[in-house]
């Protein structure tokens, strides 16, 4: 994979740059096309989030339990830093529990709320079958996203199947569903993923690259989220004719922050528009963060680009 950086210099440039996007010191993820200017050999897949041991978190102790739970809607409470879970109990009433780490609830009383008429804003569509249907939808705010995790209903005639796939929108109004719509997570139950790997802009045996967007931000060192386990990721710092100034190789890591303070100490940066490029030979990109770059990534071999 090759990263590249492209540096605006307006004394050098012939044409009026594209305006960048000012992303303050927020991590950027792939979950669409907002920062990428262009992909070559890449898809975007979903990252399947793998299920806790501590599963079924909810079980049937005491005589008001539910028998079962559906639909669940789980938020955690900056203020209070505990999870709040409102879980419909199969019929019998909608059951509030509230947890301090996730993983053991409690449960003391109901809290009465009273829904809201709004906007149609997701709806199965041509791609789906005809069995198809969007049971909820979960918005969750994250670095100026909103992930949505979509409660889908496969009523297959072989099958019935509940997985969870993903969606990203930008004004909590316009939605995409991602990739090939795979399965996030098969059912209901608690989930991980490692830090911001939702997605993986995925390679083949064919060199890949992604090109962001020109982009500026607060920070001071340039991060990148990648697994590069065979191969090699290239990040480079691009001039507005998109040659490289400088390259960095990253080898043989995988983790979800890998700094690169050489793109930083180019003299006279701070405040320009630059451009970051990754590339990258076999392995994973994820996401990554710098100050005013602007970034594209190319891969060979079979490799993945997260966010």
């Amino acid at each position: 994979m090759i990263a590249l950086l492209p540096v605006h210099r307006p004394a050098l440039q012939a044409a009026e740059p594209a305006e960048p996007i000012r992303i303050g010191r927020q991590r950027q993820l792939f979950l669409d096309d907002h920062l990428i200017e262009r992909t070559e050999h890449l898809t975007r897949r979903v990252q399947v989030a793998r299920k806790h041991e501590a599963n079924p978190l909810i079980v049937k102790e005491h005589a008001w339990k539910p028998e079962g739970c559906f639909l669940p809607s789980v938020l955690f409470d900056d203020e209070e830093k505990v999870f709040k879970a409102w879980i419909d109990g199969g019929g019998v009433g909608v059951f509030y529990f509230t947890s301090k780490d996730g993983i053991r609830c409690e449960s003391s009383d109901f809290i009465h709320w009273t829904p809201e008429k709004g906007e149609l804003v997701m709806a199965s569509d041509a791609q789906d079958t005809a069995t198809t249907e969007i049971y909820d939808l979960r918005s969750v705010t994250y670095e100026g996203l909103h992930i949505g995790l979509i409660h889908m209903f496969l009523n297959n005639p072989d099958s019935v199947t509940l997985p969870i796939q993903l969606g990203v929108s930008r004004d909590n109004k316009t939605w995409q569903r991602l990739s090939d719509r795979s399965p996030f997570r098969g059912s209901f139950g608690l989930a991980s993923i490692q830090r911001d790997r939702f997605v993986a802009m995925e390679g083949n045996y064919r060199p890949g690259l992604l090109r962001t967007k020109p982009f500026i931000h607060d920070g001071g060192t340039l991060h990148v989220n990648a697994a590069v386990k065979f191969g090699a990721l290239t990040v480079s710092l691009l001039d507005d004719q998109g040659a490289a100034i400088q390259k960095v190789l990253i080898e043989g890591r995988d983790t979800t922050d890998i700094p690169i303070p050489e793109l930083t100490k180019l003299p006279g940066r701070k405040g320009q528009c630059d451009s970051n490029s990754p590339s990258r030979t076999d392995g994973c990109f994820r996401s990554g963060w710098s100050k005013d770059m602007r970034r594209k990534v190319r891969l060979s071999q079979k490799q993945s680009l997260n966010g």
